[in-house]
């Protein structure tokens, strides 16, 4: 019986007798709701001409589910002729009933109407004395439906959860290199010492594998993950997680949020499963911004060993580095789970220092191997370039020499040996002469600056295309985001002195130095877009600088197109938009940035002027505020609404446009002007310019918009920030000393959840900003929000040690020590835990306020951490009776903390390593005939789990009372009997325990 037929039958029986024919009519009549009319008149139709040949015995007293369906039928064919008559359905009719018959079908089943309705009251009754013997297959269908609906509930929960983590994936990365190298190539280092080490060893290690850039060591991490996935693809106590860092897509891994997602993915993907833990917080948080280290452990503990894979480290921006190792180093020194950390990257001081002592493997000092790897992949290079046309020898057989040329000369760089060769097949096809292609050759430079300047000078010299290098390059540099195809051929249209250039002609102009990577136009390494960086201020890269205001100009132009063509007024579509305008939107978000990267540089004022101009027309301001993408911020919701349906009154306005991009130098213009700093009007509430340049950093703007508008410095928004609170949330130091030279600020304001400024600096740890601000008022420092949280604690809850260390000793934050050590417990915060112990500023052993003790909290969190540390500092008295009152003191908190750790109530984080380890540390310590709340002790508790292990342990203590009995009257060995658990009875019953029931003496006895 399928689940519809089962809840079909359970209406039957909740609706009686009479509800019996309906209920089934209804759920047989729901075949062909979903049909459209033409194919449900063919089915009902063909059903028709069956049910004439049917041979129905009235005298029956059961329903004929035929006839049913056949009045079903009928009744519904009436109507469908009713309704579409003139589609011709009578037509289609004929050939299956003439119209005599169907009309002879009609009157037979009205004429047997009342036949048929008595038949059901007969089937009804007969189904109803039998409804008891269908209980019990109803309840069994019942379960069955149960499980289907909680498979489906779970499946939901599930597709929430991805939707939530929204992880970008590495799989395609690690494809696409798998895919391009080639066999053998880079394989060396497994059998390396030190990698080998890595993999063998059962401790966190981290490997780190440093060379010059474009040496393969991308290459190299991805055959260390293809060994990884070939030795352990079957073991499902071993995961493997991988990133990899690509330059052309730098928002992939952009944030460590985005990181973190990518890694729990990878690992719940091997998993097979969500953890509990990790779907609740899924659940409790809108955005997987939240995620932190702890979520990753609470995946890979599921786990034996983690192998963590991060490639092309030093690529990531500065900041994002920095808190990349702070992440991968945390994880190391995780001891829940083993976590083995490969990290390839340029070497750099910053990363030396963070790593300390680790596996390292130099490609430098590894230039033979690496030389082996350059002569393998040049060899097959030459021989796909000679056999596709794009390299000319007069002499086929002399393709060795430039193979050996081309890896010498390499000093073991795969992009140097790379773009040589593209270079080298230019020069061959050109003069078709083998002596000056080898001369080419052997002139070209060894380091990649070199070639860099090399590459360059020769096509910029280029007659007609070499301006079109240039602000092509100059495009590629400043660009905040890839460019795709179309953008760079729309943004390029705008300078008159270029012809409209399109992808291929830029392509071919800029070869070998930019590429087209899934779409965008990119340089070929991220190497080079560093040498440009480094280069640009110099004298012979002013041609770079010059592009600045022509890309401004072409962000400009185009917005001003479009706000001719989409007046605020005109509702049209985005998307056709974009299609006309390709670079329209990339226009919108960004013209502001690069405006202010050129007016320094804008030395006749035209720019400056011209932006000017445009702010103060209203269509420009509207079409620039309508188009920008939305911008989300981990504490912020969407800042405009949503950009599919604005007018021109839900767009920012200009003095809003200039807070945000920076602009300080036309502040002044546009108040001289009558252009005003007005709040920005949002959903619930309202948000000034001013907040806007706190947000984002622009001290100068804040500057400004402070002293024209000293109103503005406490208002608050829809969520009641003020401008200091989001320069506190972004750790802008300079814009909260700006902000601070007014007199009007308050920095006691409070948000919609009591939360100050300070507050927000605390939780992401810039103690610094802390400092300022208790310095500026004090009363901020011990502020509690409406969850009765002060700054110490939100610092404890981001793992801030730091600030929790200034807190506590400059400005003497005490009152709340005793619960701010119960919620780093909580937070598995173990370096502030290790703090506030060991420098006594706070009892682990004694009464938290709320009744809790905070040693058994670590105990029921699991935190093996923690408790060792708890348990190293317990300090026995010097005199006899105080040794006597906290040893007896001891006996029973570790007593209560052994029956904890027994207990079948331990939260998920809790695994069964830490269970072995606390008990092995508890019980010489314990009381091991300690009786909790129940009655029960540790051994009765294990007796019940059934753990035979943790009852072995427990059976070693001498002192150990086997027959003791909880309030049940129930014995470990009673326990052990009713659970089944045989070897557990035969271990008490070895320890002579008493092998009665003594409830039943109790109530011979005492009697009810």
């Amino acid at each position: 019986m399928s689940g519809s037929e089962v809840l079909a039958f359970v209406g039957v029986i909740q609706l009686g007798c009479q509800g019996v024919l309906s209920t089934y009519r209804r759920y047989r009549g729901l075949r062909g709701l979903k049909l459209n009319a033409r194919n449900k008149v063919k089915t009902l139709t063909r059903d028709i001409a069956g049910f004439r040949q049917l041979d129905i015995d009235w005298s029956s007293s059961a329903i004929p589910s035929d006839l049913v369906e056949f009045n079903l039928v009928v009744s519904e064919l009436e109507g469908i002729l009713e309704k579409h008559d003139r589609r011709g359905f009578r037509n289609v009719l004929r050939h299956l009933l003439d119209a005599e018959e169907f009309t002879e079908a009609l009157e037979k089943v009205k004429q047997k109407q009342i036949d048929v309705h008595t038949a059901a009251h007969i089937k009804g009754l007969e189904m109803l004395a039998q409804g008891n013997k269908k209980i019990d297959s109803l309840t069994s269908d019942s379960t069955e439906i149960r499980a289907v609906l909680d498979k489906q509930t779970k499946e939901q929960r599930r597709s929430k959860f991805w939707e939530w983590l929204s992880a970008p994936g590495s799989h395609d990365d690690h494809y696409r290199l798998t895919r391009d190298m080639l066999p053998e190539s880079g394989s060396w280092v497994i059998n390396t010492p030190q990698i080998q080490d890595w993999i063998s060893d059962d401790e966190p290690v981290i490997a780190w594998i440093h060379g010059k850039p474009g040496s393969g060591k991308s290459v190299i991490a991805s055959n260390i993950v293809n060994h990884l996935l070939d030795r352990h693809g079957g073991d499902s106590g071993i995961a493997i997680a991988y990133i990899y860092h690509d330059f052309r897509n730098p928002q992939k891994f952009g944030s460590i949020s985005q990181v973190i997602s990518a890694i729990i993915s990878q690992l719940c993907d091997r998993l097979g499963e969500i953890p509990d833990q990790l779907m609740e917080f899924s659940e409790e948080h809108r955005s997987a911004v939240a995620l932190r280290v702890q979520h990753i452990v609470w995946v890979a503990e599921k786990f034996q060993i983690v192998h963590l894979a991060i490639d092309g480290l030093d690529e990531w921006h500065s900041t994002s580095r920095g808190e990349l190792l702070g992440l991968l180093l945390q994880l190391r020194n995780e001891t829940s789970v083993t976590i083995k950390i490969l990290i390839t990257s340029r070497f750099e001081n910053q990363i030396s220092l963070r790593l300390g002592d680790c596996k390292t493997i130099d490609l430098v000092q590894e230039a033979d191997q690496v030389t082996g790897d350059v002569e393998r992949v040049m060899r097959a290079a030459v021989d796909k370039m000679l056999h596709g046309g794009d390299l000319y020898l007069q002499d086929p057989t002399r393709k060795g020499e430039i193979v050996s040329l081309l890896t010498s000369k390499s000093q073991g760089i795969f992009l140097w040996a790379r773009l040589a060769l593209e270079d080298l097949c230019g020069a061959s096809v050109q003069t078709k002469e083998d002596r000056s292609t080898f001369k080419c050759l052997e002139t070209l430079p060894s380091g990649m600056d070199e070639f860099y300047e090399r590459i360059l000078k020769r096509i910029l010299e280029q007659r007609v295309l070499g301006n079109l290098v240039k602000q092509s390059l100059g495009w590629l540099c400043y660009s905040k985001r890839p460019l795709a195809a179309c953008e760079l051929e729309s943004g390029l249209s705008y300078d008159r002195s270029l012809e409209a250039p399109k992808i291929n002609q830029i392509l071919s102009a800029c070869r070998p130095l930019v590429t087209e990577y899934d779409g965008s136009v990119q340089f070929v390494h991220f190497s080079f877009k560093q040498y440009l960086e480094d280069k640009k201020e110099g004298e012979s890269f002013g041609w770079l600088l010059e592009t600045l205001p022509a890309i401004t100009d072409a962000c400009l132009k185009c917005l001003c197109d479009v706000k001719n063509r989409w007046r605020p007024q005109i509702n049209a579509p985005r998307s056709n938009l974009f299609i006309r305008f390709p670079f329209s939107q990339h226009a919108a978000d960004h013209w502001g940035h690069y405006a202010a990267e050129a007016l320094p540089h804008d030395k006749s004022g035209s720019l400056v002027q011209d932006i000017e101009d445009l702010l103060l027309t209203e269509d420009f301001v509207a079409a620039s505020g309508r188009l920008m993408s939305p911008i989300y911020s981990v504490n912020d919701h969407w800042p405009f609404p949503s950009v599919n349906d604005l007018d021109i009154h839900g767009a920012p306005d200009a003095m809003h446009l200039v807070a945000y991009f920076g602009l300080h130098t036309l502040i002044p213009k546009l108040i001289s002007k009558g252009i005003e700093s007005t709040p920005y009007p949002e959903p619930d509430g309202m948000r000034t310019p001013l907040a806007w340049a706190a947000r984002y950093g622009h001290r100068q703007c804040v500057r400004e918009l402070a002293r024209n508008y000293p109103d503005h410095i406490n208002c608050k928004d829809r969520q009641g920030l003020t401008p200091l609170s989001w320069a506190a949330i972004n750790g802008h130091e300079d814009v909260i000393r700006e902000l601070a030279r007014s007199p009007r600020l308050d920095a006691a304001c409070r948000d919609d959840e009591g939360r100050t400024a300070i507050s927000f600096a605390a939780e992401f740890g810039y103690t610094w900003i802390v400092e300022f601000l208790g310095n500026l008022d004090d009363s901020v420092v011990d502020a509690s929000d409406d969850d009765d949280l002060t700054p110490l604690y939100w610092a404890a809850y981001g793992n801030h040690l730091d600030t929790v260390k200034l807190l506590i000793k400059q400005f003497e934050v005490q009152a709340t020590l005793n619960t701010l050590l119960v919620h780093t417990i909580e937070s598995d915060g173990v370096a502030i835990a290790r703090y506030l112990i060991k420098g006594r500023r706070v009892n682990p052993f004694a009464v938290h306020e709320s009744g809790e003790i905070p040693f058994l909290v670590a105990v029921q969190r699991g935190n093996k951490d923690i408790v060792e540390i708890m348990d190293r500092q317990w300090n026995i008295g010097k005199s006899s009776q105080e040794f006597h009152i906290r040893r007896q003191m001891r006996k029973e908190i570790y007593g209560s903390a052994l029956l904890t750790a027994i207990a079948p109530d331990i939260p998920p984080i809790f695994n069964y390593t830490h269970q072995q380890w606390l008990i092995q540390t508890l019980l010489p310590k314990a009381d091991v005939n300690y009786t909790g709340s129940n009655g029960r002790t540790p051994l009765i508790a294990a007796s019940a789990n059934g753990s035979r292990a943790v009852v072995e342990m427990l059976l070693k203590d001498p002192n150990i009372n086997v027959n003791k009995t909880d309030e049940t009257r129930k014995s470990a060995w009673l326990y052990a009997r009713d659970n089944n658990h045989f070897s557990i009875m035969e271990m008490l019953e070895n320890r002579d325990c008493v092998q009665v029931d003594c409830r039943e003496i109790y109530l011979r006895f005492f009697p009810k």
